[in-house]
């Protein structure tokens, strides 16, 4: 039998709990890539490793395990630590300058444990006095961030860490009270209760996350319906632009459209969010054979993340503009890419991946949209042009179907009828040019009623020669005459 049964169920307790998170953990790192969930996964490892070898002491008094057991716990607490200010500040800050003194402080934690008795919960003051500041400090971070304010997940952990510092300041001292059993079952459920409030704090990450997606998704669907509205590539990027940095959560964005080609080619700046006009003056135009524009144009996307991979020229513009994070992307066209859009931000941070799906969507909608808006506004200058020039003839014209309505008129047949050309779209001939003038069925000029020359015109001012000519589809289905009235 063993000596007591009390620890040893505490320790099996804290053990199995810890395993247990752990697995969820491991369960929730497929579907979060923060950098603080990656440092909190490192130390609830080195807290379950605690976890485990307190509970092999208290099966075999193994020389080390106890030794391990403290080391292992607070390398747990100083990447708590860690973790909590990553979730505080919400940036991707590095610690690695910081790791040598980490270093130095579990060595010094060896060098004070190491000769200290072999007792589960006993410690020397310096280290209890260690594990106490990193608690309090890692609680108070938390309780005093942006997050805390919004996050009930936040709240608990801020909570447990302000607790387990207090509940541990006399840590030396438990072994001569009476109530020694009831503290570290205290101590250790603190532990787990950690655990819990972490994932509390990743599922109401997950949640938020899930409504700031349906929230992109209305976004794009309201993005797709306002690009169908609007035959103004301005307009267009504009819109889509704006939408898109704010969606983001970012500071600046900007479209740049290719123009020219070969060694000429420019990118040409048409939209921007968040730089200011200085900037926009001295970099309107940038050379689309500069190295970063080729890569982005060849490439899917580019990230401002490893700076010795941008040529100088581009790092300079990118120092000057203040932007910490910024993202890159071409802009889709059906032969070759139409420019690209770059989104930033002058926070340090990184887009999440579901963030940088829903900018390539994005630009591969701009893409799409610009070639549409492109192609309907030069069908609709060739419209234009045609209507100018059906209009400057000055003989007057008219055109009908089968059934007699009139499809087209030009502007000299308005001009002597005294109508506007607009309003006689869709009426019937027989509307335009009263019977009562002359008699006929459908349309005087096809039945020879009028247009032979010889006689004044019953409803045109003089003598007129139409010429009738019958329009067909490709298939040889007649769709109409054309009447053009020649004044003789």
């Amino acid at each position: 039998m063993l000596a007591n049964q009390g620890l040893l169920g505490i320790a099996f307790f804290e053990a199995t709990a810890s395993i247990i998170l752990l697995v969820l953990f491991l369960l929730f790192r497929r579907d979060n890539h923060s950098s603080y969930f990656r440092f909190w996964l490192g130390g609830w490892w080195c807290f379950t490793f605690s976890s485990f070898c307190e509970l092999a002491l208290l099966i075999r008094q193994l020389p080390g395990l106890n030794l391990a057991s403290i080391l292992g716990k607070a390398a747990a607490l100083i990447l708590f630590l860690i973790s909590v200010v990553h979730c505080s500040v919400g940036s991707e800050r590095r610690f690695l300058s910081a790791v040598p003194l980490f270093g130095l402080i579990l060595a010094a934690v060896y060098y004070i444990e190491r000769r200290g008795p072999r007792q589960v919960a006993s410690l020397h003051w310096e280290t209890s006095i260690f594990e106490t500041v990193i608690c309090l400090l890692a609680g108070w971070v938390m309780w005093r961030s942006q997050m805390a304010r919004r996050s009930h997940g936040a709240q608990l952990l801020a909570g447990i860490f302000l607790l387990s510092g207090l509940h541990g300041l006399d840590r030396p001292l438990w072994l001569a009270n009476p109530l020694f059993l009831l503290r570290v079952a205290f101590d250790h459920f603190l532990g787990v209760a950690l655990g819990i409030a972490m994932v509390v704090v990743v599922l109401e990450s997950a949640r938020t996350r899930g409504e700031e997606l349906n929230d992109k998704m209305r976004r794009l669907t309201l993005l797709t319906a306002a690009s169908t509205q609007t035959l103004s590539i301005q307009e267009v990027i504009n819109q889509v632009l704006s939408h898109l940095v704010k969606s983001l959560g970012a500071t600046h964005g900007i479209v740049r459209l290719k123009e020219g080609e070969g060694s000429s080619a420019q990118l040409v700046a048409r939209a921007s969010v968040g730089f200011d006009q200085s900037y926009l003056t001295r970099y309107a135009k940038l050379s689309a054979t500069q190295p970063w524009a080729q890569h982005v144009l060849k490439e899917e996307c580019q990230f401002l993340e490893s700076r010795e991979e941008w040529d100088p020229a581009a790092l300079k513009r990118v120092e000057e503009a203040g932007l910490k994070t910024l993202v890159t992307l071409p802009l889709p066209g059906k032969k070759e890419p139409l420019g690209v859009i770059a989104v930033g931000s002058t926070r340090l941070g990184r887009f999440q991946p579901d963030e940088l799906s829903y900018l390539v969507n994005i630009a591969n909608l701009l893409g799409l949209t610009l070639q549409n808006v492109n192609l309907f506004e030069q069908v609709t200058a060739v419209q234009r042009q045609w209507e100018y020039t059906f209009d400057s003839i000055g003989d007057p014209i008219l055109v009908h179907d089968r059934a007699g309505r009139i499809l087209r008129s030009n502007h000299r047949l308005s001009q002597l009828l005294g109508r506007q050309g607009s309003a006689l779209v869709g009426r019937s001939v027989t509307e335009l040019l009263p019977v009562q003038n002359a008699g006929y069925k459908s349309c005087p000029y096809c039945e020879g009623i009028a247009g032979e020359g010889d006689d004044p015109d019953p409803w045109l001012p003089g003598y007129f020669l139409a010429s009738n000519s019958t329009f067909a589809d490709p298939s040889g289905l007649q769709l109409g005459t054309v009447h053009v009235n020649d004044w003789i």
